[in-house]
């Protein structure tokens, strides 16, 4: 990942992260709808917007642990890129969708959805770490016949 990027999205995250601890939940939910142009306005340009939908799915997952709208937050990242394509190469948001694919595998609800996200963050990125070290372990456990944590 860009040091440009960790710098903007842990600047970004950071401010969601205080609002989420000052409980402007609000605050938050206001800076998406503004991204998506729902508050009335032209929507933020598609690289702000990709920022802004990833950084909301991860605000779900660590300040509410709301696995469900993470999910669905996520897949709305990886929509957004599949519309606007050219922004996996961009250097400041590129590396969002195999961060988003890499999540999906996370708060997956099957085995099935699980190898899914592995196959896209492979295609992406096959050098990933998470592909040598937890893909094995679950599909171990999956040949097992355990449903186990990963």
């Amino acid at each position: 990942m860009t040091t440009r990027l960790m710098q903007y999205l842990g600047q970004s995250l950071t401010l969601w992260q205080d609002q989420a601890r000052a409980g402007r939940v609000w605050s938050a939910k206001n800076k998406y709808d503004k991204a998506m142009g729902m508050d009335g306005n032209e929507a933020l340009p598609p690289a702000e917007r990709a920022l802004v939908l990833y950084n909301t799915a991860v605000f779900y997952l660590d300040n509410v642990s709301d696995g469900v709208k993470t999910r669905d937050m996520l897949g709305e990242v990886v929509g957004h890129f599949g519309r606007h394509p050219e922004l996996e190469g961009d250097a400041t948001v590129g590396d969002l969708l195999p961060f988003a694919y890499e999540n999906l595998m996370l708060v997956s609800l099957s085995f099935d959805e699980y190898d899914k996200w592995a196959d896209e963050l492979r295609r992406a990125r096959p050098d990933e770490g998470i592909l040598a070290g937890q893909v094995p372990v679950v599909h171990e456990q999956r040949d097992g016949g355990m449903p186990g944590r990963t």
